[in-house]
């Protein structure tokens, strides 16, 4: 019998009949489905869903009782004096936008039957500050929490749920974010505009982060990329203003378009040797506190990959870079010094360095090859070319975490055992190389320096 024909037979019998829902039973309106069980449905007209509701796993309809199967589309949408709601066992999905502005909504209690939740199901719910989501959850829908304002804590997240677009985003009270077992789908922008948002575990062989996931959360200040990511998608951390320091894994092949522009914090980003990045469209532009990096493990940087890199003083430049795009390095306005490994130049564009590095700065090759690059396309356009076989940046061993440096009062000391150490100025120019031991007989005058140790680059002020 389907639902239609159910209807004409039980017409009259407690029917909701102004706002469409098939009867009525203690306070709540209920949908007829077409398997025999109900589904909660908006309100009757003059009815107001409003307090703390329980929403019970049974309900009588005349002689019958049916089993409450969910909570329908819209349902308790923008029902301001609704302030709680239990959802009885035996309930397995909530509908799209079913408390969709449900302003004053502060207590939610889903039971372990819940397998789905829809899109924007609760999405601008402002004062609902805690949630503990069903383990058995198969899919959170796109928006789903989004604008939940108030919400500090998701508890842990079912391992194999799917997360739809956007379904935290913009939750400006979620603190910390654990996916550390989670296996399902995540969709783009599900944590974005999450502003509170400082923590981030991530799965060790999560495959890829999606587009927009962690974008504009101004407060993640650290976030361990794992070893078995392979992508990282477009935005996915644009202007995460307080991340400072960043490692590439090997096992990255791309990174998205703008992944990490905006980072403004960052002083360090690390690649590995071993990797073999496509860096994409601007992904690290505007990382205005970024003195230098080392591009090992990378193939290829697109246009604007490092553009707007303000405090970037020096650059080198692994022979696994094969093409440097348009714009790459513009407006990188104290970039001075080039390094680059390549017996054979990597391919560049006329505007891939500003006019002022190639005026004003030097760039910097292996003996060899310095007559290839002063031949080389647009590298020509450098007007000061330099052999050398001092490359500051790879000069460094396995990282040994008993060597520590310190400066104090003109003097750097080196802590451990005496070990090999050079010391550049911040302009990259050599001053000293040799044994640690030996720098207790030197005063170093106020300024910034690079001191290479085995395994680390230290950047100390005196």
């Amino acid at each position: 019998m389907n639902r239609f024909v159910l209807m004409a037979i039980l017409a009259g019998v407690g029917q909701c009949a102004v706002s469409g829902a098939d009867f009525k039973s203690g306070n709540l309106c209920y949908d007829l489905l077409a398997d025999g069980s109900v589904e909660v449905a908006a309100p009757d007209e003059g009815m107001v869903y409003g307090g703390v509701l329980t929403v019970p796993a049974i309900v009588r309809h005349g002689s019958v009782q049916r089993q409450v199967s969910g909570i329908g589309s819209h349902a308790f949408s923008g029902c301001r004096d609704l302030t709680g709601i239990t959802l009885s066992e035996g309930i397995s999905y909530i509908g799209a936008y079913a408390f969709y502005k449900c302003n004053n909504l502060e207590s939610v209690k889903l039971p372990s039957s819940l397998s789905v939740i829809e899109g924007r199901a609760f999405a601008m719910c402002g004062r609902l500050a805690d949630i503990q989501l069903p383990l058995q959850l198969s899919e959170i829908g796109e928006n789903a929490f989004s604008y939940c304002s108030s919400l500090g804590s998701i508890g842990r997240l079912a391992t194999y749920a799917n997360l739809g677009y956007g379904c935290f985003s913009y939750c400006t009270s979620l603190q910390s974010v654990d996916l550390a077992d989670h296996y399902g789908n995540i969709g783009s922008g599900v944590f974005m505009g999450c502003s509170s948002l400082w923590q981030v575990k991530l799965r060790e062989d999560m495959p890829e982060i999606a587009a927009y996931t962690f974008a504009d959360c101004v407060s993640l200040t650290d976030v361990t990329l794992p070893e078995g990511l392979s992508e990282i998608g477009n935005w996915a951390f644009s202007g995460c203003t307080a991340l400072k320091k960043l490692y590439i894994p090997p096992t990255i092949s791309g990174i998205g378009e703008r992944a990490f522009a905006g980072c403004s914090s960052i002083v360090r980003l690390d690649f590995s040797d071993k990797g073999g990045a496509a860096i994409g469209e601007g992904a690290f532009e505007n990382l205005s506190n970024l003195p230098w990096v080392f591009l090992q493990g990378v193939e290829s940087i697109g246009d604007s990959g490092f553009a707007g890199c303000t405090s970037l003083e020096w650059i080198e430049i692994e022979r696994s870079v094969e093409e440097i795009g348009s714009r790459a390095f513009a407006n990188c306005i104290n970039l001075k010094r080039v390094y680059s490994h390549s017996d054979w130049p990597a391919r560049i564009t006329v505007n891939t360095f500003d006019t002022s590095t190639e005026r004003d700065g030097e760039l910097l090759v292996f003996p060899d090859s310095r007559d290839r690059y002063s031949l080389a396309a647009y590298w020509n356009r450098f007007v000061k070319i330099s052999a050398t076989e001092r490359f500051p940046l790879s000069a460094n061993a396995i990282a040994d975490d008993e060597i520590s440096v310190s400066a104090c009062e003109g003097v750097i000391t080196i802590g451990g055992t005496s070990v090999e150490t050079t010391i550049y100025d911040i302009s990259g120019h050599l001053l000293y190389q040799g044994l640690s031991e030996y720098l207790v007989d030197y005063v170093w005058p106020g300024g910034i320096y690079l001191v290479t140790v085995p395994g680390r680059m230290v950047k100390i002020r005196l």
